[in-house]
């Protein structure tokens, strides 16, 4: 984990420049390209990834993931809604309002 937060820091998690920067790296590469993957997609998204990579994978992969990540994404701001309520219900019943 330290090689792959050094490697997204150092650039700047710009996805093409990380992940190449990790496949490169040596010792065990391909988990340290898949984290650093990992974080720049959670700071700057699918879109982010060069389109020759994303046409390159989506004429691979047998399951399409985009249906996933959608509903992943939907799941994660209902719980965040719902995080919120919960706060603001404690937060009342701690002032007394």
């Amino acid at each position: 984990m330290p090689v792959a937060l050094s490697l997204f820091e150092m650039m700047e998690g710009d996805p093409e420049q990380a992940i190449l920067a990790a496949a490169n790296f040596g010792r065990d590469a391909d988990t340290i390209a898949t984290m650093v993957g990992g974080l720049c997609g959670a700071l700057r998204g699918n879109s982010s990834l060069p389109e020759r990579w994303r046409q390159q994978i989506d004429s691979v992969v047998q399951v399409r993931y985009h249906g996933f990540t959608a509903q992943l994404a939907a799941t994660v701001t209902r719980r965040a809604e719902i995080a919120g309520q919960y706060s603001s219900t404690l937060a009342a019943l701690g002032t007394g309002s």
